[in-house]
């Protein structure tokens, strides 16, 4: 489909599709040097999920490297952008069971080496604009 995209935008000779892991060595060593704008649209459940989480945050990171003096990185979370822990207490219930206590805390957004972010909310989603430091 992306290849198809860029035939009907007249733009294969611009582009470089690269079919992988997006948050492996591999992606990142396709990766033109300088490039100009990255942009990062993962699964939310790999940004709830931590150890995904942090996989896409340490690449997004080696990404925003590459960036020209002019260029920017985006990345696109859930927003509010928390993480959710549910834990059981001792209280109980009317019915006997015991109590969930919720807790969300909010996650960071700053990313090493880079300024920023300037977020944008629309509705669930947020996108997170970063320049290189």
């Amino acid at each position: 489909l992306i290849e198809r995209n860029a035939e009907t935008l007249g733009c294969v000779d611009r582009a470089d599709i690269f079919n992988g892991d997006a948050l492996g060595a591999a992606a990142l060593s396709k990766c033109p040097r300088p490039v100009h704008v990255v942009f990062f649209d993962p699964p939310y459940p790999m940004m709830i999920e931590p150890s995904a989480r942090v996989r896409v945050w340490e690449q997004f990171a080696r990404c925003v490297q590459l960036i020209d003096d002019d260029g920017f990185a985006i990345i696109r979370t859930p927003w509010p952008y928390v993480e959710t822990v549910q834990e059981e207490s001792e209280e109980l219930d009317d019915e006997g069971e015991p109590l969930v206590k919720v807790t969300r805390t909010e996650l960071p957004l700053t990313v090493p080496g880079a300024r920023g972010p300037e977020t944008h909310v629309y509705g669930s989603t947020a996108v997170h604009w970063y320049a290189k430091a």
